[in-house]
């Protein structure tokens, strides 16, 4: 292992902490920057993961990324004033996730 890649750890650990916080600080304003930010806690995560082999965490976190994009394209492209339209009856979906 490189002498430098505990620092680089802390580095990558650290900053995805900070920029979780930061991502929730614009969540609670309802701003689209803070898909932004959770998109760069996600990369920072993911490459955290991989570092230490932890590769079902990387995934997630790759998920979480591909999330944000789609959340950030949702909130600044599409209509604010749209309500999520539910064609399913609650307790058909009920059952669906149980079954």
């Amino acid at each position: 292992m490189p002498a430098y890649l505990p620092q680089v750890l802390l580095i990558l650990e650290i900053g995805s902490v900070v920029l979780v916080l930061t991502y929730l600080y614009f969540a609670v304003k309802q701003n689209a920057v803070a898909c932004i930010f959770g998109l760069a806690a996600s990369v920072f995560s993911a490459l955290f993961f991989y570092r230490q082999m932890y590769f079902g965490s990387m995934g997630l976190n790759v998920v979480y990324g591909l999330q944000a994009i789609l959340g950030y394209y949702q909130w600044k492209w599409q209509d604010p004033d749209r309500k999520p339209a539910f064609r399913m009856p609650l307790h058909r979906h009920l059952l669906l996730i149980l079954g």
